[in-house]
């Protein structure tokens, strides 16, 4: 289903996308999640109206390539308000700090060894002809990490298809690793 809010021109499988350290190339678009508030959500304080993707990236660098997971989130109007000149739908132009972006840079920052590295970043505002004048548009983007993903939003199916034996090593894994993750009084800190 083509996107509502994001060009192909911005997310097509061949679009090369210009960040902080390297120009990115776009294989595959994963999924796209729309985040649309309405006068409703105005009254209970939420993040600002929102379009994300994750795309499935590769840039070349002096090793080779290097394989990527790009979000890509662009600020977009409060529901109903998709018509209204540029000049209103700018005033709800609004600064924004993904959490994964946070985290990440915290996590690097820390020296973290069990997370996906932070590969590249940019953060920019959208122009005079976007959705949302002045609103933002950030990329994100992290290292592919190897292994077998052991769940998913569905279930945890191919954790219990492990031999016991490996069960036991992946959960090992987790007590030993989790340990560093609560050394870190800033991430504690976001989950009370």
């Amino acid at each position: 289903m083509p996107s509502r809010w994001l060009a192909q021109g911005e997310v097509a499988p061949g679009t090369i996308i210009q960040l902080m350290k390297a120009k990115w190339l776009v294989h595959e678009k994963a999924n796209e999640h729309c985040f649309q508030l309405n006068e409703d959500d105005l009254r209970d304080r939420h993040d600002p109206s929102f379009a994300c993707t994750r795309l499935i990236c590769e840039a070349r660098g002096p090793n080779g390539p290097v394989q990527g997971h790009m979000r890509y989130y662009k600020q977009i109007p409060i529901e109903g308000t998709e018509a209204e000149p540029s000049i209103i739908r700018a005033k709800q132009a609004e600064s924004f700090s993904p959490p994964e972006l946070v985290y990440l840079r915290t996590l690097a920052q820390k020296g973290s060894t069990i997370t996906p590295r932070l590969l590249d970043s940019r953060e920019d505002k959208q122009d005079n002809t976007g959705f949302v004048p002045g609103g933002f548009v950030i990329w994100v983007v992290w290292a592919v990490v190897p292994g077998l993903q052991l769940g998913n939003d569905f279930g945890s199916a191919p954790f219990w298809g492990l031999s016991r034996k490996e069960r036991d090593a992946v959960r090992q894994a987790f007590k030993d690793s989790i340990k560093f993750v609560i050394l870190m009084p800033f991430l504690v800190a976001h989950f009370d």
